[in-house]
């Protein structure tokens, strides 16, 4: 049966997964987008229950018939509402109106499920408040193949459906772990891992520094900065160079520069 009121106990629910505070409590998080959807689908989150509306999916370029999805992703036990489009226009997040939106488990994740090879590369992020930047981080890193992204002492939440939209799903496919700095700094250390701090106060250049080796690259948030317990930790501080301006780079592009300048060297 099409749900078509506001006042559903269904659609309630979802309404309250918009605060933190009830997404720790429930331990579950909004996925809205198709290929978001798709991708943390197919990195086995656990669906408490589906949403779409057919007048919107159906405008997606690149969408399925619900059935065909459905049976794709081996929805049969999940329980799948149809909505009507005002209805799903309150559930919805962002402006893009794809026509599905899943509730999952927020997949739990420690230092544990870290593997440490001996070429990869890792991102530590500390103090990013902003969603917008942690997606656009995690998505970078996904297309860089970076082994895991590990996020310090954090100040916004990691499941956050705005995280989830601006990584594209990305969020559900690498490890995302939170800790606190004094023990990623421990896990890295302990695995022989060389720790390269991204500051503008940094005595080399990017370039100058060997990142063929395991590497995990510390970034802090765009006003802050890094705190000292980074600057003095690091084995390397360095320096992306500004010829303009502007002192630094929006912390999601500095990640970018760093990631694949270690891609260009091993290759």
């Amino acid at each position: 049966m099409k749900i078509t009121s506001f006042t559903n106990p269904r659609i309630s629910q979802v309404l309250k997964l918009r605060d933190g505070k009830a997404r720790r409590e429930n331990h579950l998080t909004v996925v809205e987008g198709a290929r978001e959807f798709e991708r943390a689908h197919m990195a086995g989150v656990r669906w408490s229950e589906v949403f779409w509306c057919p007048e919107f999916y159906q405008k997606y370029e690149e969408g399925l018939p619900i059935e065909v999805l459905s049976k794709k992703l081996s929805l049969s036990k999940v329980p799948v509402h149809e909505l009507s489009e005002k209805v799903f226009e309150k559930i919805s997040f962002g402006n893009r109106r794809e026509g599905i939106i899943g509730v999952c488990e927020v997949p739990k994740r420690s230092l544990k499920d870290v593997k440490v090879a001996s070429q990869a590369s890792y991102v530590v992020i500390e103090n990013v408040e902003k969603p917008g930047n942690l997606g656009a981080i995690l998505r970078t890193a996904d297309a860089a193949g970076v082994a895991a992204v590990l996020v310090a002492d954090p100040t916004t939440d990691i499941y956050n459906p705005q995280v989830v939209r601006a990584s594209v799903g990305t969020v559900f496919c690498l490890p995302v772990v939170q800790a606190t700095a004094e023990e990623i700094f421990q896990f890295f250390r302990k695995n022989a891992v060389t720790t390269v701090a991204a500051t503008p106060q940094g005595q080399k250049l990017y370039t100058q520094v060997d990142l063929k080796k395991s590497v995990a690259f510390i970034v802090g948030s765009e006003d802050k900065g890094l705190n000292d317990f980074w600057l003095k930790s690091s084995d390397f501080q360095v320096r992306i160079p500004m010829k303009g301006k502007a002192d630094s780079l929006n912390v999601s592009n500095t990640v970018a520069v760093l990631v694949y300048e270690a891609l260009r060297q091993r290759s």
